[in-house]
């Protein structure tokens, strides 16, 4: 099976971006999607310690995403989980988001095959 085929969910990947100003010229901001209805496979699992930086986070999760352009400061949306062949029933209050805590680059020999990100929920 190739590895597209093991992305078994949908998710949003979002920025926090300036989409406009204000009446007194300030910017407003708001998560835009950058990469929409991606697809990725959410893998769930209990916490884990990572080292970011001089600071020990602690993250929920791991998503799996091809060779896109996602950066630590990304907003991760799940939209939709599948079963193969069938999706699973909606999430009750919508989706879940989750923020990128680190971003690891797996290559396959030639170049970037795909994203391993560590997520930490957000709601």
């Amino acid at each position: 099976m190739s590895f597209v085929g093991l992305l078994i969910n949908t998710c949003d990947i979002e920025r926090y971006t300036v989409t406009g100003m204000d009446a007194y010229g300030q910017p407003i901001k708001a998560w835009v999607a950058v990469y929409p209805d991606e697809p990725c496979r959410l893998v769930a699992g209990g916490a884990k310690e990572v080292q970011i930086n001089a600071e020990l986070v602690l993250v929920d999760n791991q998503l799996f995403v091809g060779d896109i352009g996602v950066v630590e400061q990304d907003r991760i949306v799940v939209n939709e989980f599948h079963l193969w062949p069938v999706p699973f029933p909606p999430l009750p209050g919508g989706s879940i988001e989750y923020e990128v805590v680190s971003v690891i680059i797996r290559q396959n020999g030639v170049g970037g095959h795909h994203r391993h990100l560590y997520l930490r929920t957000v709601r």
